[in-house]
């Protein structure tokens, strides 16, 4: 699928500034488990275009803590975000306290 022939993409990056566009290329990390004054920043005023949670800056507690931090943060941005994790399965395993294992 061409999301560009879109409609709805097109008439939304047609009203992006550049900077905006840029903005979108980036994803971020950030501390702590709740929508911090500096996250909030960097998705208003730098536009980016995403997140990464790890379980070493405390962005995963518990499901609940996960789903409420997401809302939260695609309720704040103006496009939504791509929420990514840096989730291998051996030893970086960051929703190992958050999300019960499940049989392969």
């Amino acid at each position: 699928m061409n999301f560009l022939s879109d409609p709805q993409v097109s008439q939304i990056l047609a009203t992006m500034t550049l900077e905006q566009k840029l903005g979108q290329l980036f994803l971020v990390y950030f501390e702590g488990a709740e929508l911090s004054d500096p996250l909030r920043e960097m998705i208003l005023t730098y536009h980016v275009g995403g997140v990464i949670l790890y379980t070493v800056s405390g962005n995963t507690e518990t499901p609940e803590q996960m789903a409420g931090l997401n809302r939260q943060l695609q309720d704040l941005a103006p496009i939504p975000l791509w929420i990514g994790i840096d989730q291998e399965g051996g030893s970086v395993l960051d929703f190992r306290l958050a999300v019960p294992n499940s049989p392969a």
